[in-house]
């Protein structure tokens, strides 16, 4: 059953600004544009958890608890909600026609043009898109808790919600891009140190099936093949393990936020303030750019162009 739409104060017209708007002066974590083959930055916007939609023509950002959305020249700004307390990045849906967003109430869904907000499923955070645009996975249970306890996958014409996965910590559902596969964390929760002990999961979405690759987490699917790219640790390193073999290897002995290249061909990830590109095999590496005067966050993840020669990120001064 699908959730009522979320309430008035949430809704704002999409406004738009014109290109050139002025860089503020505190320390608002600001949108930057990397260009793979030379390295070079261009400031884009003020924000964060910057995303580049399935085209490549928009950006969509966190701005000031709002949902935002930009050209890649700088123009046409657009403001989709009023600002909401959104908890983690926005996601374009694969047909780039939708975004999905959570915030302390659930997870909602919004038109790329700021129409037809819905609330998908209050108690939930972290949404993933199914390949062919029409549902979404996420955790679930945290009505309750401050942890979810269930994985759930729901439609976003309103079918009801489907559990996948169960148990006290279940994180990070990502759905493959074949939508046979689930990827997904599981840890213990303690309230002083976060997430702990995390084995990465998989889950076949038709059988319903189990199997783990180990220790890891924050996974990370391959565009073009079965095959993953995730962390184990807080900063212990990036593996990258095929579903059909499921032996994990390590690429990086150190490193945060991997994300593939639409090819495939490539890992970008951060280290420190290095913004690091590497091959699946981890042999052949080099630095893109460093944020010599920024520092890079969770709201930092790097995001690539349709044509894999732009990333976007986003770092504070």
């Amino acid at each position: 059953m699908r959730w009522a739409v979320l309430a008035a104060v949430l809704l704002v017209p999409a406004v738009a600004a014109g290109a050139g708007s002025a860089r503020t002066a505190d320390a608002t974590p600001q949108v930057y544009l990397v260009d793979v083959p030379s390295g070079s930055m261009t400031w884009l916007t003020e924000g964060s958890e910057p995303s580049f939609s399935p085209d490549g023509r928009w950006v969509v950002y966190l701005c000031r608890g709002a949902i935002c959305t930009i050209e890649v020249d700088g123009s046409d700004r657009r403001t989709l909600t009023a600002p909401c307390g959104c908890i983690d990045r926005p996601v374009w849906s694969p047909d780039g026609r939708k975004i999905a967003f959570s915030t302390p109430e659930g997870v909602s869904v919004i038109g790329a043009d700021g129409s037809g907000l819905e609330q998908i499923a209050r108690g939930a955070s972290s949404p993933s898109w199914s390949p062919d645009s029409r549902r979404l996975v996420f955790e679930a249970g945290l009505e309750a808790n401050d942890f979810p306890t269930s994985l759930r996958t729901a439609r976003v014409d309103g079918k009801p919600l489907r559990k996948i996965a169960t148990g006290a910590g279940v994180w990070e559902p990502m759905w493959s891009p074949s939508g046979h596969w689930i990827a997904y964390s599981r840890g213990v929760y303690n309230a002083s140190f976060g997430v702990e002990n995390r084995r990465l999961w998989l889950v076949n979405v038709a059988t319903g099936r189990r199997r783990t690759l180990g220790w890891g987490h924050d996974p990370v699917w391959d565009p073009r093949r079965n095959r993953l790219a995730f962390r184990r640790g807080w900063n212990g390193g990036i593996y990258v393990a095929s579903v059909a073999d499921a032996r994990p290897r390590q690429i990086a002995p150190s490193g945060l936020w991997p994300v593939w290249s639409p090819n495939g061909r490539k890992i970008a990830y951060w280290r420190r303030k290095e913004l690091v590109i590497s091959s699946p095999s981890g042999k052949d590496k080099r630095v893109v750019t460093r944020f010599t005067n920024l520092e890079e966050g969770p709201g930092s993840r790097p995001s690539w162009s349709a044509d894999g020669k732009t990333l976007a990120t986003a770092g504070t001064p």
